[in-house]
């Protein structure tokens, strides 16, 4: 089970489950098309602006679809994580596209 709260970005994901997400990022001038040399990743750490993620995924570019796997989270603890959607831009710029919580909740049985 997850659900993706609208306005505060809040994710909460029973532990141990499969989670499949497109992800949309909006811009001044529209909707964000990546180049295919654009990197787009997930990050997901116990505390804001934590350097060491328990969780990094690479989103495709063709797809813009986040997946995470049982395996990704049914070892950590129940509770609250920041998480994080960082675009690599070609020309070296990252931006932060993306920021809230992550509420993990029991086990999957």
């Amino acid at each position: 089970m997850f659900k993706i709260h609208k306005f505060t970005n809040q994710i909460d994901l029973t532990r141990g489950n499969t989670m499949k997400t497109e992800i949309d990022i909006d811009t001044t001038d529209g909707a964000y098309v990546p180049a295919a040399e654009d990197v787009i990743k997930f990050f997901v750490s116990k505390k804001k602006d934590d350097a060491n993620a328990l969780i990094e995924k690479t989103i495709p570019h063709n797809t813009m679809t986040l997946e995470l796997i049982p395996e990704d989270t049914k070892n950590l603890d129940r509770g609250t994580y920041c998480y994080k959607v960082d675009v690599a831009l070609a020309s070296g710029e990252v931006y932060t596209v993306i920021e809230g919580k992550l509420i993990l909740e029991g086990m999957r049985k």
